[in-house]
């Protein structure tokens, strides 16, 4: 896995959910690594009054369960304050949260919950009611709430580093939106981000082409999806970069391209959000939103050459 790490905005407002064709609520945000998830719409909105929500995400499709230790100043932690969440896969709708705070009465109460990362992941990503994310993440984290102000907090992992995976990925082809607007794609990209790297993505006129490298990679060999044939060291490629949209440069995309094997079309995913130049991804509302099954084409993960007989 390669990170590169992308300008951090700090607590920002977020994107209100876009028309995709899955709408997983996937907050994300990271002060050095790249805020990356198979899906990125967020959810806005906060918890009813006197209460804070806890959420857990993680980024792999294989469910794992994670656990929380919820402390407060005044009110009502249930329980012995001790909480078990399972994480929902980004690429399905759902996601699992529990109450863990509810006022007493009308103080303002500090309610700290920590998480008890597991061996083999870490914890990149923290959003209080959908509108902006902790920069930088803090474990445990402390929000202040009332019987007038209500918190939905969220906590996202993903797999820890687990080595650099040597692989590419390559793929063509396209989907349809919710609206309508057919999206077509070709692109060969490097997990290591150093290798050539081409995107182009086009729709209704608008052309968007990569500035290389990417500024940013990771690559996942997800055990819920088989990406043979032919055999590769991974299957799901979650990257970012910065491109020029209709010539004009300074266009930022996110994008997640799963490899679900043969054939292609019909079972392998793609998603894609793209800025307009100049628009920060966290505030701002991308131009181009599509995440979904693709229509036609194929991506394919592959090994790099020096690897392939391996």
């Amino acid at each position: 896995m390669t990170r590169r790490s992308r300008p951090s905005f700090g607590w920002t407002a977020a994107l209100a959910v876009t028309a995709m064709a899955v709408a997983a609520c996937s907050p994300d945000g990271a002060p050095t690594s790249p805020a990356l998830t198979p899906s990125f719409s967020n959810v806005g909105g906060g918890a009813p009054p006197g209460e804070v929500v806890l959420c857990k995400y993680t980024e792999m499709a294989t469910p794992a369960t994670f656990d929380f230790d919820v402390t407060a100043t005044g009110g009502n932690v249930p329980g012995n304050g001790r909480f078990t969440l399972n994480s929902v896969n980004d690429l399905v709708v759902g996601h699992e949260c529990e109450v863990v705070w509810t006022a007493t009465d009308d103080s303002q109460v500090t309610v700290t919950i920590a998480e008890d990362v597991p061996d083999g992941w870490e914890l990149y990503a923290m959003f209080v009611d959908g509108i902006g994310f902790i920069d930088p993440v803090s474990n445990p984290l402390e929000v202040e709430v009332s019987s007038s102000v209500g918190r939905v907090v969220y906590f996202k992992n993903r797999p820890g580093e687990m080595g650099m995976i040597p692989g590419r990925m390559t793929g063509g082809g396209g989907q349809v939106t919710l609206d309508g607007v057919y999206v077509t794609r070709g692109f060969t990209i490097h997990c290591d981000i150093t290798l050539s790297n081409n995107v182009e993505i086009n729709w209704e006129g608008n052309r968007w082409h990569l500035d290389k490298p990417l500024t940013s990679a990771i690559c996942i060999d997800d055990p819920a999806v088989e990406p043979a044939p032919p055999p590769a060291p991974f299957d799901t490629f979650i990257g970012e970069g910065l491109g020029r949209l209709n010539n004009v440069d300074g266009s930022f995309l996110r994008f997640t391209f799963v490899d679900s094997g043969e054939p292609g079309g019909k079972q392998d995913r793609a998603t894609i959000n793209i800025w307009a130049p100049g628009d920060d991804p966290d505030v701002d509302s991308p131009v181009l939103s599509v995440d979904g099954l693709l229509d036609r084409g194929n991506l394919q993960a592959h090994y790099d050459q020096p690897h392939k007989n391996k």
